[in-house]
């Protein structure tokens, strides 16, 4: 039941509010907030500053379909990720370039550039206790701790074999780095709907759903 499919996307940004320069010391900065709950205090906010680009403390890039997928990753690692840029490529319509950024060493708005590229600055903390609710209702981007299924099972690692082999191995379906940091993680890498899903411990039972609320508000 699950195969590999071609990543999509499945989430758009929506500006929430602007702000004028006398608040962000940057004219056309934007404020995108996640009220992740009405159960959770803590909101996830960027900030993000068109047409500009941080590049002084650069830990990984890699290649994305969606710009959720960029915020999660970056999510994911509160204290190492503190900003990303989203860099569009010439000449191609689907794919972006995701390069998220340690702490600057300058608090100063990141410098504006003739590249086709924004960059998204932290605004307060969030961790990944935070993250514990879904999107929207396919869940693909969630990156929250919970390891157990609906009924209560335990979740088998997705980098074991034991006791369900499995073809899951591309990274680039999940939003950690490595299948060991997505341990036994309810995650959602084919987009099956009513997501995410994890194989079980269980070998009488291969795989099942994870309760996995809804985010009252995303981006």
């Amino acid at each position: 039941m699950h195969k590999e499919t071609k990543m999509k996307k499945i989430l758009k940004v929506l500006i929430c509010a602007v702000f004028s320069d006398m608040l962000f010391a940057k004219a056309n900065a934007v404020t995108v907030s996640i009220n992740l709950s009405k159960h959770q205090m803590t909101n996830v906010t960027c900030v993000m500053y068109p047409s500009s680009e941080r590049i002084d403390n650069p830990l990984k890039s890699f290649k994305v379909v969606s710009d959720m997928r960029c915020a999660a990753s970056c999510f994911a690692k509160p204290d190492e990720c503190h900003s990303f840029n989203i860099r569009r490529i010439e000449g191609e319509k689907h794919m972006k370039v995701c390069e998220l950024n340690g702490p600057s060493a300058t608090q100063d708005p990141p410098g504006n550039t003739t590249e086709d590229v924004d960059h998204y600055a932290r605004y307060g903390d969030w961790t990944p206790e935070s993250l514990e609710c879904k999107f929207d209702a396919v869940g693909m981007w969630y990156s929250g701790k919970l390891s157990v299924t609906k009924s209560g099972r335990t979740c088998q690692r997705w980098d074991a074999q034991y006791p369900h082999q499995h073809t899951w191995n591309n990274i680039l379906h999940f939003p950690e780095d490595t299948l060991a940091e997505a341990s036994n993680y309810c995650r959602n890498p084919d987009e099956m709907s009513d997501g995410p899903w994890c194989y079980t411990t269980d070998s009488n039972s291969r795989w099942e759903f994870c309760d996995v609320k809804l985010c009252s508000k995303w981006f």
